[in-house]
Formats: structure tokens, sequence, C-alpha cells
């Protein structure tokens, strides 16, 4: 027998554990190769959105790539840590070290090429199938199939110097063993865990610290709040948990019901030596579901600001003393004029002034005419009147700026100043208007307003803004646009003949469409880089369970003599790969939901609760399905082991 029949015998003989290797490497060969037929499609390349697409494709590749590097590698690690004892019987019968780590090279190069091949072949069996998904997601139209040279090229040759790099750096984890240590293997007695108070204490010091932060704004609280979660939840699964299991096995009533005796003495050895696994998939599954969570609640937050904005064209002058500053208007009236579209138009001018008791940001004047005008179509508080030298601030708090300390964030401001100008606030409002980059309004009356206005024209540290507002019946902000509406071809007709030298527009159809491909583009890509993340944590607990597999038969064997029954044992096994499941998932998923909120605010997201519980609901229902399935096949095998 050769060396490559041995190493081809090993893996075939192996099968069973190689096998959520093999199909979690197959899988990410596959979307890998995906990704890259979508990437390097000709319709693509020629599109307009093309360069920022290709970018975020492989941004995509890029986190792929490393990660299965780092899941090859583990994933190898542990099964050299079962095949121990395989090794030093080898060793015992006159095989040399190096050839112990040719077998070992040549076994990891068999099952490369096997997930590379397989990778492939699902790919190409697949990728029509995936481009009209991409196309339904993305809104690229006309992806046809094409034979995809380029991306089977990157896929091969990437994949390829990975498995070889694996297979080099994979023998390391045998090197500068005995053979004594080789031929125990896994059935080494272990000594009972131990947990350190201090260390306990310090992990729930951090997760508790952490939950308090969420309750102050000290600017980036998110970085603090990620920084002790992730410190807390290390040391919760090294420490704490394992700590908790002996309070547990204290509780005498508790401990002696049922199966709690013997769930709980396997869970704390299980717990201790799972602690990174369950740390690592933690982080991931957090990183997984706070991406998407953010990009739903953007694309939520996208289709609120269309329903919830009644105007359809919004145009912004910033300098109005200069001459011709209105021709992008009437160009904007004449083109709805020759379309023979109906529309109401609100303009008025504002000045934006820096007020003495607040001076490090600009607050915009408007008269309470412009108010009243607004307010009926925003649904902003009303204001019927005001008195000489009277006013109201209304803070736009959808647009406010990050990090930045107001005095009207400890209290509210009793006056404003600016010389020989002085105005009384009765009132503060704060809301939210969508698409208006105004953080605060100042109402005043019309005859001051007037005044105000001819005296600031001879000043030249005044911004003179002009803003005209179209509002157009009969296209409607109940229905989403579509790309072949009047309201978008009219409006990209408008966006092509104005200038835009002095001012900014906004288009309502259009914004919305190219922010909602945008964040199709994103959450295609998440998806799946999610679902890999997904099968990943998967196949490191099937490892864990796999590697233990031996022991648990010998455990439940010795159990059976002496009157363990099936169900007992079933329901002891079930327990304990539940947790094994599902505890990583629950503080990940309180993790992601509480950074993604306290993020929200950073992107100007009304609230990202929803996303956030649906995200976590999907991907809880992956893992139900998941653990079913596992559990199954470990009970099954449980039971073989039983007499």
């Amino acid at each position: 027998m050769t060396f490559r029949q041995f190493a081809w015998k090993n893996v075939t003989r192996n099968a069973q554990g190689y096998v959520a290797y093999f199909l979690c490497s197959t899988f990410s060969v596959a979307i890998f190769f995906s990704y890259a037929i979508f990437m390097f499609h000709p319709v693509l390349v020629q599109d307009q959105l093309g360069g920022a697409v290709k970018a975020g494709m492989t941004a995509a590749e890029y986190i792929i790539f490393f990660f299965s590097f780092f899941f090859v590698l583990y994933s190898v690690g542990s099964f050299l840590k079962v095949r121990q004892k395989e090794f030093g019987i080898l060793t015992i019968i006159g095989a040399e070290e190096s050839q112990i780590y040719r077998i070992v090279f040549m076994e990891n190069l068999t099952i490369g090429a096997l997930s590379i091949g397989s990778g492939l072949a699902i790919g190409l069996l697949f990728s029509k199938l995936f481009l009209l998904l991409s196309s339904e997601m993305t809104g690229f139209k006309h992806l046809d199939f094409y034979f995809p040279v380029k991306a089977i090229s990157l896929t091969l040759g990437a994949f390829a110097a990975l498995f070889i790099l694996i297979s080099f750096i994979t023998p390391l984890f045998l090197r500068k063993k005995e053979t004594i240590d080789l031929l125990k293997g896994s059935s080494k007695p272990k000594p009972e865990p131990k947990a350190s108070i201090l260390l306990s204490l310090f992990s729930a010091l951090c997760i508790g610290s952490a939950f308090v932060l969420t309750q102050f704004n000290l600017g980036q609280t998110y970085i603090y709040i990620l920084a002790l979660g992730t410190i807390g939840v290390y040391f919760f699964f090294t420490q704490l948990s394992v700590y908790m299991i002996r309070l547990f096995k204290r509780k005498q009533p508790f401990f002696y019901r049922g199966v709690n005796l013997l769930w709980l003495s396997e869970m704390a050895y299980k717990v201790k030596d799972s602690a990174r696994i369950f740390f690592i998939i933690t982080v991931v599954t957090a990183m997984a579901c706070g991406f998407i969570s953010i990009v739903l609640s953007g694309d939520s937050q996208n289709k609120r600001e269309f329903t919830h904005n009644p105007f359809a064209i919004q145009y912004t002058s910033y300098n109005t003393l200069e001459p011709g500053w209105d021709q992008d208007i009437k160009t904007i009236d004449q083109v709805l004029a020759e379309n023979r579209i109906h529309f109401k138009k609100i303009q008025y001018v504002s000045e934006s002034v820096n007020f003495m008791e607040e001076p490090s940001y600009p607050i915009t004047v408007i008269s309470l005419s412009v108010y009243q005008q607004l307010q009926r179509g925003y649904d902003l508080p009303k204001i019927h009147s005001l008195g000489e030298q009277k006013a109201v601030v209304v803070q736009n708090s959808l647009y406010k700026p990050e990090n930045e300390k107001r005095k009207t964030d400890d209290q509210p401001l009793s006056k404003l100043t600016y010389k020989p100008f002085s105005f009384d606030v009765i009132r503060q409002e704060t809301v939210k208007i969508p698409n208006d980059y105004t953080e605060c309004y100042l109402v005043i009356a019309d005859q001051q307003f007037n005044k105000l206005n001819q005296d600031l024209k001879k000043r030249e540290d005044v911004l003179h803004i002009s803003k005209v507002f179209y509002s157009i019946p009969e296209w409607s902000n109940k229905e989403f646009p579509k790309k072949n509406s009047d309201e978008l071809s009219i409006t990209n007709k408008i966006k092509s003949q104005i200038t835009k030298e002095s001012g900014m527009i906004l288009l309502r159809a259009q914004d919305y469409l190219e922010l909602k491909q945008t964040y199709s583009i994103v959450k295609f890509v998440w998806i799946f880089i999610a679902a890999i993340f997904s099968v990943a944590s998967v196949s490191f607990l099937y490892f864990k369970l796999y590697s233990d597999l031996q022991t648990d038969q010998e455990r439940y064997q010795s159990l059976s003599r002496i009157g363990l029954s099936e169900q007992e044992m079933s329901k002891s096994a079930s327990i304990q790969i539940a947790i094994l499941f599902f505890l990583p998932l629950l503080i990940a998923a309180l993790g992601s939901i509480i950074t993604v909120e306290l993020i929200g605010p950073k992107f100007h997201y009304d609230t990202t609760i929803p996303s956030s519980l649906l995200t976590v609901s999907g991907y809880t229902i992956v893992q139900i399905v998941f653990f079913l399935v596992i559990r199954a096949l470990y009970v099954k095998k449980l039971t073989k082991a039983m007499l």
C-alpha cells in the first residue's frame, strides 16, 4: 500500500468526523465562487454602480477567505487531537515522524481538493439560480449565465493556496509529542474543572458594567460596551459558567433530581473544554446578527423616510445674495410645467446664525408663516402666534451630529442674542423631520424676521439659505416608486439639467431607490456570509461532540449496566447539546441587539429593535434545525453503545 492509498483510506475511514469539515469547506468554496461569478459578470462591469458593488463583493471575498483559513486550521487541529492514539500506534509499528507528517499533509490536500472540486461543481450547478436571486435582491437586470473563467481561476487559486498552506502548518500540532501521550490520546483522565472566584466576579463586573453603560451617553458608548462585553463573555465561559455549575451542584435537592446529577457533572467538563469554542461562536454569531440588523434597520429607515416625506423635490441654495442663485429653481419649474405636472411650492429664505448663548453650532432662523406651512406638511407641533421678541426652538433630533455636546442637552435655552436682536425662548420642541439636514430651527414672528433679515444682509458671517419644497399630489408617498414610475423619470430629467453650483437637491424617489439598491447589495452580501458563519458554528460544535463521542459512549455504556435507561440518557444528552447550541446564541443575541440599538443613532435610525429581533429569530430557527438533526444523530450513536 502506497502513502497515497493509505492517506485516502484514512480519509474514507474517518468520514464521519470529516463530514462537517468537508461540508463547511465546500459551502465556503461555493459561496466564494458564486460571489466571484457575480463580481465578474459583464453586466455589472458596465453598470455605473458596478464599481461600488465590486468593492463590496471584494470585501466579502476577503471576509470569507480569512474566516475559512481559521476555520480549516481549527478543524484540522481538532481532528488531529482525536486521532492521537492512531498516530501513537503508527509510531510503535515503526512509522517515522516525517512519515506521519507526510500522511497528515496528504490527507489535508485530499480533503482540500475534494472541497474545492465539490464547491466549484455546486457553484456552477446553481450559478443560474444564484444570478436570478442576486438580480432580484440587488436590482441588476439581465444577469444571464456566462462561463466564469475568471471566477474559477480566482476560487481555484485562492483555496488551493489556503489548503496547501494549512497542510504545511498542521504537522506542527504533532511535534514534541511522546509516544505514550499519543497512545493515551483523549482518554487521559481530566482533573475536575476549577474556576477562579476573582475572575468569575471580574466577568460579572464587566458584563454588569456593559449593561449599566447602556443608560449613559459617553460619546462612543458602544465601543466601551463592546470592549467590556467581549472581556466579560470570555471570562464567563472560562470561569463564571464553571463556577455557576459548581454552585448548582451544591444545591442537593436540585442536583439529585432526575438526570440533573448526570448532565451537570458532564457539563462542568464540557463547558471548560469548550470555553474558547463558545467564545468564538458567540463573537461570530453576534457579528453576523449585528451587521444584518444594521442593514435591515437602514432599509426600514429608508422606507419610513419616504412615506413620511410629503415633498417630492427639495432644493436648497446656500447663497441667495449671488446673482442667478435661483436659476436651478426656474429649471425645476420649467421641467415640471413641460410635463404637465401640477405642483404646490413652499419657498422661503432663512438665516443661519451663531447666537451668543450657543456659539458651537448655527441655528436656522425662519418666520412663523413659513413654519406653519412646513407644519402642515410634516405634521409638526403647532405654533399659532408669537409676540415681539418671542421665539420657539424646534430641534430636529433625526440629524443631530453624534458626539457633539450642546447646551440644550443639559437645560433648555431661555434666551438667544445676536446683537442688536434678542429673543426670549418660550417653548422648545424636539421633532423628527425626514430628509431635512437642519439640526435646529428658531421660529420668530414675521415682522421680527423681516427686520433681522434686512440687518443680516449687511453681514458677511451669516449664511443666507433659500429652500424650496415641491408638493406634487399625483406622486404619492404612500406607495414605493418603481424604476418605470413617472416620478423617477421626470426627477431624473431635473437632476440632469440643474447645475447645483451653490445648492443641493433632494429627489424623494431617486434617493429612496438608490438607498434601497445599496442596502439590497449589502444585505445580499451579508446574508450569505452569515450563512457561512452559521454553518461554521455548527461545525465547531459537531467537532466538539465528535471528539467526545468515544468517551461519552464508554460512560453511558457503564451507566447502562447499573440501570440507566435510554430515555434518561437521551434527556441528559439533549440538555447538554441544547446548552452547547443555544447558550452562545443567547449571549450573542443579547449583545448584538443592545450594541446595534446603541449604534443606530450614529446612522440616524429611529429604532433597530424590530430588525434585530427579526434577524435573531431567523438565526435561531436555523440553529434549531441544526440542533434537531445533530441531536438525533448523536443520541443514535449513544444508544448503540448502551447495553
